[in-house]
């Protein structure tokens, strides 16, 4: 049985204010997986014949809404805001609940895809193929006339393509020097007392990565805070992961420029994949 327009929106809105919600607390890769279903769940209806059915308007916003969904995945995969950041994703809230909603103001979808990168908007829009009725036809319950402009034309070459070169990603700025310390340098030292999560989970090996980004690049001496225990497990309390740990940077203050960063990166160990994993940042 197909749902309706109007119980599919409910039902991505939901989907979408969840995903956001883990996207808001930092849980990258639970947020991407979350996105990620949305999307292809939103991509199946949207290349049904049942999507003719739509209002034009909510045919265009769903489209919008799905290359959005794709373009922060790639975004938290990368862990940049090159494509679509968080704040965008706050704003769409608007527009998921006002999907295939009889309201006397359509919501106009917020903002362009001009500043994202080509490469990336033609990767997040691929798969997505309305589907298209022929001229003089209609879909059951609409006329003719309005159908009509719910048609993209396409064209169809059958000459093969030839692909366009890819240019190779620039190489990563080479980590910043750092000079020795001087006699008599002021050290820094970093408490870490807990992390906060929206559940408890269990992690293996839990610790966060410390490392200072001055000038632009990535100084050398990344530091690992570890998560205390009590010799069996790591200790939870109020939904926030304990660790207690005090660190002292590898960089004195004297070495560090002004504007500088300290980043933390939570990371833990996954057994299935035999690697380290950021859970977020």
């Amino acid at each position: 049985m197909q749902d309706s327009p109007s119980f599919l929106g409910q039902k991505w809105f939901k989907s979408y204010k969840e995903a956001l919600d883990l996207d808001s607390w930092g849980q990258i890769e639970e947020a991407r997986d979350s996105y990620e279903k949305l999307a292809r769940a939103m991509t199946v209806e949207l290349n049904n014949t049942q999507s003719l059915k739509w209002a034009s308007h909510d045919q265009d916003v769903s489209e919008k809404l799905a290359i959005s969904l794709r373009l922060r995945c790639m975004s938290l995969k990368r862990g940049d805001e090159d494509g679509i950041s968080l704040d965008n994703m706050k704003i769409l809230v608007d527009n998921f609940e006002a999907l295939f909603q009889d309201l006397p103001k359509k919501k106009r979808f917020p903002f362009e895809f001009s500043g994202v990168p080509t490469e990336d908007y033609q990767k997040a829009s691929s798969g997505i193929m309305r589907p298209q009725l022929k001229i003089g036809t209609s879909a059951p319950g609409y006329a003719a006339p309005e159908v009509a402009q719910t048609i993209r034309e396409q064209t169809v070459s059958t000459v093969p393509t030839v692909p366009t070169p890819v240019a190779p990603a620039p190489l990563p700025l080479p980590p910043a020097v750092q000079q020795p310390a001087r006699r008599g340098a002021t050290q820094i030292s970093i408490v870490v007392d807990k992390i906060g999560f929206k559940d408890e989970t269990h992690f293996v090996d839990p610790r966060i990565t410390i490392s200072v980004v001055s000038g632009g690049r990535v100084m050398d001496g990344a530091i690992d805070a570890r998560s205390v225990s009590d010799g069996t497990a790591i200790r939870f309390e109020d939904k926030h992961l304990l660790f207690g740990s005090s660190v002292v940077l590898k960089q004195s203050y004297e070495n560090i420029l002004p504007g500088a960063a300290v980043f933390f990166e939570f990371k833990h160990y996954k057994v299935d994949k035999h690697k380290y994993s950021t859970k977020c940042w």
